[in-house]
């Protein structure tokens, strides 16, 4: 009679395991003490990618453009301090994430990864299909510069806050004040945090 077995479901963070469901692997226990036994599994070599292309153009085309957090919470700090603005206004280049036309400024919050923050550790690479992610991002980077142009041109005051100024709530506190510093001086131009060649 083969020995007595029982199977109990153990997570293995940070693999997947294919064939399993939520990254759960089955493997057999020795009846005993069970709070001490240990599960038997193979730990599965990480792959580049869990889903079919398919699926993953799909969940990278369900990434907000509009309403994200960093833009939400630079709009609630403004509403807060007093400043009434419109948001995505048409007909100004660009279409800025916040416009506030007492101040003539459109703020524009953008992402690190898909706006290329120079010197960013969020302003990373696939490494799949090189020469197409370049491309896309080559044409953002040159629509950004199309938009700052003719916003110059009209005279448009112009504030790029990055988001990765905006995860943390060390630099929160220091950052969001100097959103209303700027909308209350007569500067053109701003980006927060500055350029890294600036």
């Amino acid at each position: 009679m083969p020995p007595k077995t029982a199977f109990a479901l153990a997570r293995f963070d940070g693999d997947y395991y294919p064939g399993t469901p939520d990254s759960f692997v089955r493997g057999p226990i020795q009846y005993g003490d069970m709070r001490k036994a240990k599960p038997r599994f193979k730990r599965v070599t990480p792959m580049t990618d869990i889903v079919d292309k398919k699926t993953r153009s799909r969940w990278m085309a369900g990434i907000r453009g509009k309403d994200t957090k960093p833009e939400i919470r630079v709009r609630s700090y403004l509403h807060r301090a007093g400043f009434r603005f419109r948001l995505h206004k048409k007909g100004i280049p660009g279409r800025p994430d916040i416009w506030l036309a007492k101040h003539n400024a459109a703020i524009f919050v953008n992402g690190c990864y898909w706006h290329r923050h120079r010197g960013c550790r969020k302003s990373t690479s696939p490494k799949d299909n090189k020469a197409k992610w370049r491309d896309k991002f080559a044409a953002t980077v040159v629509r950004d510069e199309r938009n700052l142009a003719l916003l110059a041109k009209h005279g448009i005051r112009v504030l790029v806050i990055w988001e990765c100024e905006l995860d943390a709530e060390k630099r929160l506190s220091k950052s969001l004040p100097k959103i209303a510093k700027w909308l209350r001086s007569k500067s053109r131009y701003r980006e927060i945090p500055p350029p890294v060649d600036a």
